[in-house]
């Protein structure tokens, strides 16, 4: 275990802070649930370990296109089940549906709930005190909201439609306003200090969960709000005898540089391999991949080759016999990904890149049982072709909550 957390933490090291990466210590939102930041930050160390330590034929890691949901068009990602910790799990316990994603060096980008065949992107909320003054706006990166947060419990707008209708209704028939009589039944009446000690008015709306929960809402009250003008006013919520102010969740939707440099990816990572593409059986594996999954291999590679080829972990490994300049030859799986356009992965055969001491490529092989083949060579690449001639400036539509369909 020593071994390979010292290697993780090489790993980790390499990792370049930018703006556009997940801000340490802001929790997420996914869905309706807030995920403490250090849950994410021990899934991400999991993530990590999981690379070296989960068999090929396990569905996690599972590998990950990040170029609609992240914007990262030139690498693999690779997918952990935020709450397992060792890949031990696999038998007793179900992977649930948020993941946590990271790049081949460890490095965190970000977090996804999956609903059947899509991802959902979670959220980091911005701090409403620093909204004016510490952002850098544009265009590109528009504070977007979210939804309310009512202590804790998360409502989005379309849930306060049904209650603002209420509301429009009184306020048409003259029933709100400051010379109305004292409003009796679901409608009320509020003069509270967060809204200026100005007259509004409510009406209940219902929190629903999102799964079945023993958790009770009984003793906490919400309410939608407007003033004597008929404009919305945000929610208010009611512990013991007070009623607050519920705030609303804002965030950025940033988008990750995509400008791919000449031999650097978009997560500022060198390119180890930007050659052909090569067809094992009836798949093709791209640049991307090779670069990514070398990208994870080598410096474990060469912390084995400095401890004296030490291995604790199931990769890299090498075979007997097999040698490239007198050297070991080193195997690492490629990761096959998670939602498989509705297809079953074919867990009998599986993908290995090759490579020698010093991180050289020396080829990609597919297993059928105990069979090695080499796969073969194409005469054009994904990354080199296809990717340099794209703009240096990738547009995409903001998620906010929308659904990324990959079926």
């Amino acid at each position: 275990m020593k071994s390979l957390l010292a290697v993780a933490g090489t790993i980790i090291s390499y990792s370049v802070y930018t703006r556009a990466y997940p801000r340490h210590g802001t929790n997420y939102y996914c869905g309706k649930k807030i995920i403490e930041s250090e849950i994410v930050e021990r899934g991400k160390s999991d993530a990590c370990l999981s690379l070296s330590g989960s068999p090929w034929w396990v569905e996690f890691p599972a590998s990950l296109d990040g170029s609609k949901i992240f914007g990262i068009v030139d690498a693999t990602l690779f997918s952990w089940p935020l709450y397992w910790q060792s890949v031990n799990e696999v038998a007793g316990r179900k992977a649930g549906n948020l993941r946590v994603i990271i790049d081949s060096t460890c490095r965190l980008i970000g977090v996804l709930n999956r609903i059947d065949n899509t991802y959902q992107k979670c959220i980091q909320p911005l701090n409403p005190n620093s909204i004016s003054t510490s952002l850098e706006l544009s265009l590109r990166n528009p504070i977007k909201t979210y939804g309310i947060d009512c202590n804790g419990f998360i409502f989005f707008e379309e849930e306060l439609d049904g209650a603002y209708d209420s509301l429009h209704r009184y306020f048409v028939a003259g029933a709100i306003s400051d010379q109305s009589k004292e409003p009796n039944g679901s409608l009320q009446s509020h003069i509270l200090s967060e809204f200026g000690n100005e007259m509004i008015w409510s009406w209940p709306v219902q929190f629903v969960m999102e799964k079945k929960t023993y958790e009770s809402t009984r003793k906490i009250l919400f309410r939608a709000t407007i003033n004597r003008f008929g404009n919305k006013m945000g929610m208010i919520y009611k512990t013991e005898d007070s009623w607050r102010r519920c705030s609303v969740i804002s965030y950025m939707d940033k988008i990750q540089k995509t400008a791919i440099k000449k031999h650097k990816t978009a997560v500022d990572k060198e390119l180890l391999y930007e050659d052909n593409d090569f067809q094992c059986g009836d798949q093709i594996i791209n640049a991307i991949t090779i670069n990514s999954h070398l990208r994870a291999a080598c410096p474990r590679v060469w912390a084995l080759v400095k401890s004296g080829n030490m291995n604790e972990y199931l990769y890299p490994w090498s075979l007997s016999g097999l040698s490239h300049n007198s050297n070991l030859i080193w195997y690492w799986p490629i990761r096959k990904p998670e939602l498989s356009n509705g297809q079953e992965l074919d867990n009998s055969k599986h993908q290995l890149i090759s490579l020698g001491n010093k991180c050289e490529f020396l080829g990609v092989y597919y297993l059928v049982d105990d069979r090695r083949t080499e796969c073969r060579k194409l005469n054009k690449s994904l990354l080199s072709l296809e990717l340099r001639t794209k703009s240096a400036n990738l547009e995409l539509n903001p998620l906010k909550r929308k659904y990324i369909n990959f079926a």
